[in-house]
């Protein structure tokens, strides 16, 4: 689970690459960071001011399918997972980017996403659900219960 952070029950949300299993959203966040910084520190943000806020828009996919996803509303694949990751790591480059020039406003609005989403699977009841289906498949390594694919 350490590249992948997923149990068993929740391979379906990652890519394999050899014998090695990573998630498909996080690979996407990496490869969106990169790119965004990379771009940043190539055409400095005083070039395109406008584009600072849409930063605030590229973690919204993400936020929204993993959301959905969880509380059963759809279900998500790792196309999707990867191209909103994409978008969100974008958005968390450049936040980082942000922060280091001493801005703030892009990390803030990420961490009040992240809060919100945590939020609303706690209303919904499907928080303490995705915490134990963690926590099973790492103490027990058994995700039968879940409906999960195991190999």
């Amino acid at each position: 689970m350490l590249l992948s952070h997923h149990p068993p029950c929740d391979y379906d949300h990652t890519l394999r690459l050899g014998k090695v299993r990573v998630c498909a959203r996080c690979t996407g966040i990496a490869l969106g960071a990169s790119v965004c910084v990379l771009f940043l520190v190539t055409f400095p943000t005083q070039q395109h001011p406008g584009l600072f806020w849409f930063s605030f828009l590229l973690p919204v996919p993400a936020v929204v399918d993993f959301t959905m996803h969880e509380v059963g509303i759809w279900k998500s694949s790792n196309l999707t997972r990867l191209l909103s990751g994409l978008l969100l790591g974008s958005a968390i480059g450049w936040g980082g980017y942000a922060f280091l020039h001493g801005g703030f406003l892009v990390l803030t609005w990420l961490v009040i996403l992240e809060v919100a989403v945590g939020v609303l699977l706690r209303l919904t009841g499907h928080l303490d659900a995705f915490i134990e289906r963690y926590e099973k498949a790492v103490r027990d390594r058994d995700c039968k219960e879940f409906g999960g694919i195991t190999n």
